[in-house]
């Protein structure tokens, strides 16, 4: 999984670009190019009734040319009755499938929504087209549309796939449709899409009123286990964010200084770490063992990151940055 990934005030949206695109980058997505091309229904419920012939019959009309039930699994992995089922559509072109997994809210039989991904078709990544937003080719990853839906619709912008008559391959001047505070919810949606470990968050929900902020900061993001490192040059949030590390603070040799919310002093003076000199750490009110600790986590930390870094970059990157 990503450790870090960063979500700028500004929000990036490359023009003309597909749905399924813009939430995925900055991944490059990955197509099969060769048969057999096929689309993997997941979570069919054991009780649903849902039958080869009906999940062929409602699929034909796309291209399909054959279906098959997989054995039912466990969350292990084993076989199990009652355990939810998966099936396989084939197709025989690659348009086809796109096709069938474009528009989500299409797929119901009976009832049952089917959850559509692109199957792992053609075997290897070498017979695989991966393009990026400016069409260059490159290693890529499929994409997963029934996570990108409820990316979407937990940030109340589900609207966006389903109002589209292309759904996930609409191309719109989406920098142009969406108001800021929508790119800057699109741009949320994206990272819990991918995930990380940890969000640096560049004033990212300014735009958005206060209390659709909070609950982004406060809810969302640790509802999908991500913890948020906030770069704000307001005051923010001080019942979520319990640690507070200020910059450029000329009173301190170091020009840092860490608030600590979590435990507040019972004294006048601030609970507060220094960024050190001067008197020395056993004048902090939380002590030379916690000034120690908080030095060695910011050294970890740091390590940690410039690591993260270096592997998201290229050599061209690095070429770029220095001129």
């Amino acid at each position: 999984p990503q450790l870090l990934m960063a979500v700028p005030q500004a929000p990036y949206l490359a023009f003309g670009g597909r749905l399924v695109t813009q939430l995925a980058y900055p991944t490059v997505l990955r197509w099969p190019s060769r048969a057999p091309f096929e689309v993997r229904i997941e979570n069919i419920g054991a009780t649903s009734g849902i039958s080869e012939a009906a999940l062929l019959e409602h699929f034909r009309p796309l291209g399909a040319v054959g279906c098959r039930l997989l054995p039912p699994t466990a969350e292990g992995g084993g076989p199990s009755r009652g355990a939810t089922r998966r099936a396989v559509v084939t197709f025989r072109a690659l348009n086809e499938v796109l096709r069938a997994v474009a528009r989500p809210q299409d797929r119901v039989i009976g009832g049952v929504a089917l959850e559509c991904e692109l199957g792992e078709s053609g075997g290897e990544v070498a017979g695989s087209q991966c393009l990026s937003h400016s069409g260059s080719q490159s290693l890529g990853t499929q994409p997963r549309l029934s996570r990108m839906r409820l990316c979407l619709r937990a940030l109340g912008l589900e609207r966006l796939l389903l109002d589209e008559a292309e759904g996930w391959f609409a191309r719109r001047p989406w920098e142009e449709l969406l108001s800021a505070g929508e790119q800057q919810r699109f741009c949320i949606a994206r990272l819990l899409y991918h995930g990380p470990s940890f969000a640096l968050l560049d004033d990212c929900t300014s735009a958005l009123p206060v209390g659709k902020e909070l609950e982004i900061h406060s809810q969302l993001l640790k509802s999908w286990g991500i913890t948020p490192i906030t770069l704000s040059p307001r005051a923010f949030a001080p019942d979520f964010y319990t640690r507070e590390l200020q910059l450029c603070v000329q009173e301190s040799p170091r020009l840092w200084k860490l608030d600590d919310r979590r435990a507040p002093s019972s004294s006048a003076a601030d609970d507060v770490v220094d960024g050190g000199g001067g008197g020395g750490a056993g004048d902090s009110p939380l002590g030379a063992g916690r000034v120690a600790a908080f030095e060695e986590d910011v050294a970890m930390g740091s390590a940690r990151l410039e690591e993260a870094v270096a592997a998201s970059l290229d050599v061209e990157d690095v070429v770029e940055c220095e001129e």
